[in-house]
């Protein structure tokens, strides 16, 4: 065994480890389902600390979901067998893939109908068309045709199991339909047909199948027959091991119980549970988190419901699943009203908020000089010292040079405000009202404004990577590099991946910051990659890798 290959081990062991301890030390510290009456303030800030270090840990649970999800990969690619061994390879992919990303589970699933239609099974069509039309209704959100494709069906070769997962098919679609109907007659159509499902369900399936458990617990929830439903709950979370997505799930559940008897310490306990054996299974689909950083932002744990938020957010952008981000949305907007009442006060406020920032750069800078004392007083061989040393001038010059932008252009925006309220002002009490009509109607100070911001980030970005322009050419084709004309720093295409460096990858946020259309920022990746003198699908990676 080499040098390299030792490394490699005792780092898998050391995380390992890692893993094993926090995962033992979080369980200890679960409540027995049948002493809900012990939780308290104490244990609920508990859960609170429990959730956040399993936040910090996230890239590790995902990390390892990852490298499962390219073994099988690897195993797929070598593979020289059966269309039926490459079905069977796909459905672990899915399976892997089904709370993870919405993209891949959605072509893992074409992959299989393709397989299914080409050998003619019959049994596998069927399969493979009842567990993409749940996949469309439960994530994806489209409904109809979810239940279109249902249609495809032939019953004449249903299995037992066929059966039981053709009904939790329809039972998906019907439950998303009444959920967000808007028409409440519809929805009253909706809720029977979904009923009449749960019915069936309940009546094929064994009493103590998780399914069944299921559904059992939420129409005795649904009944206010909460006790019951615990009891219900209790067996659910005896069976599921913590850290799955089924004990995630039965969390939630209680949660929701907890909820509807308005007990809201055992609400947001559970919720923390739940969202502690999503994030450890490496689940994106849940709501657990963003539930709980909803309730905390009404309690005004502004800090905490942010950290929550952002992570939930993130997580739903990489699950990529339509359904999701319309969910998770509502706690973005009750957050931009809480800030959109912030800015009504307008000068005094954003005189506050500059100060606030102020003082974070203050605190920042003390934290960066203590970070920077801290690693010189440490005993480290010399070039571990030169490597930490680069990587945290990098970061302090990223951080100096996008807070001090962010505060000139705060600093900009109240004068410019001012200045803008004594014209208004000026104009009024001289019955100027005309003009002033006319002159808020010029788009010409918004497009100086928008200039002045690509301006000032072309150059805070150029200051941070001088040489990217050069080296972002190194991975076009000679005959199609990008040249600047002249009065640019920065062109368009070269603006768009520069927000790619600095991590920004969804197209929106990106034609949100440019002034761009979506449709415009997706045909400029898509035209450079096409240049690329590497491949496609890692130009977007490699570009966040230049220094």
């Amino acid at each position: 065994m080499n040098k390299i290959t030792q490394a490699i081990y005792r780092v898998t062991i050391l995380l390992t480890i890692v893993v094993t301890v926090m995962y033992t030390c979080f369980s200890s510290n679960i409540i027995s389902v049948q002493n809900d009456s012990a939780i308290n303030g104490d244990l609920l800030k508990k859960a609170y600390l429990n959730l956040d270090d399993v936040l910090k840990r996230s890239k590790i649970y995902n990390a390892e979901k990852q490298k499962k999800i390219e073994q099988i990969k690897n195993r797929q690619s070598g593979q020289t067998e059966t269309e039926i061994a490459r079905y069977g390879l796909n459905s672990q992919l899915i399976e892997l893939n089904y709370a993870y990303s919405c993209d891949s589970t959605q072509y893992y699933l074409n992959q299989n109908m393709k397989i299914a239609h080409s050998i003619n099974d019959k049994m596998l069509l069927n399969e493979s068309i009842i567990k993409t039309s749940s996949f469309m209704a439960h994530s994806a959100g489209l409904y109809k045709q979810a239940a279109d494709i249902l249609e495809g069906v032939d019953k004449k070769y249903f299995t037992e199991t066929d059966y039981i997962n053709y009904y939790q098919a329809q039972l998906h679609i019907y439950t998303q339909l009444y959920t967000n109907s808007q028409n409440i007659k519809l929805g009253d159509g909706y809720g029977k047909i979904m009923e009449l499902y749960k019915d069936t369900l309940i009546d094929i399936l064994p009493s103590d199948n998780e399914i069944s458990l299921l559904l059992v617990e939420e129409r005795l929830r649904n009944q206010g027959r909460f006790r019951e439903a615990l009891e219900i709950n209790d067996t659910r979370l005896k069976n599921d091991t913590f850290a799955s997505s089924e004990y995630a799930l039965a969390a939630f559940h209680r949660a929701y119980t907890y909820r509807m008897m308005g007990d809201n310490e055992k609400y947001k306990y559970y919720l923390a549970l739940s969202a502690s054996s999503d994030i450890i299974s490496a689940t994106r689909d849940h709501a657990s988190l963003w539930m709980l950083a909803e309730i905390l932002l009404a309690e005004k744990d502004i800090d905490r419901a942010y950290n929550y938020m952002r992570f939930s957010w993130d997580e739903t952008l990489l699950f990529n699943a339509p359904v999701r981000k319309w969910q998770s949305a509502d706690i973005l907007y009750a957050t931009d009203g809480l800030y959109g009442k912030m800015l009504e006060r307008q000068n005094r406020t954003l005189f506050y908020f500059v100060i606030i920032i102020s003082l974070l750069v203050i605190l920042l800078i003390i934290a960066l000089y203590y970070n920077y004392s801290h690693r010189k007083n440490l005993s480290v061989t010399e070039g571990n010292l030169r490597r930490a040393n680069k990587a945290l001038v990098e970061n302090n010059h990223i951080k100096e040079e996008y807070v001090g932008q962010f505060i000139r252009m705060c600093s900009l925006h109240i004068l410019r405000l001012d200045e803008y309220r004594r014209f208004v002002i000026k104009k009024i009490k001289s019955g100027q009202t005309d003009e002033l009509l006319y002159v808020s109607e010029k788009e010409r100070e918004l497009r100086k404004d928008t200039d002045d911001l690509l301006h000032d980030f072309d150059t805070a970005f150029l200051n941070i990577f001088p040489d990217f322009i050069e080296k972002f050419n190194k991975l076009l084709l000679p005959d199609q590099q990008i040249t600047v004309k002249k009065g640019e720093i920065l062109n368009t295409e070269l603006r768009v991946y520069a927000l790619v460096r600095l991590g920004i990858s969804d197209s929106a946020k990106i034609a949100e910051f440019l002034r761009l259309s979506v449709n415009t920022v997706y045909n400029c990746r898509v035209k450079v990659r096409n240049k690329a003198i590497i491949a496609r699908d890692d130009f977007d990676e490699i570009v966040k890798s230049i220094e």
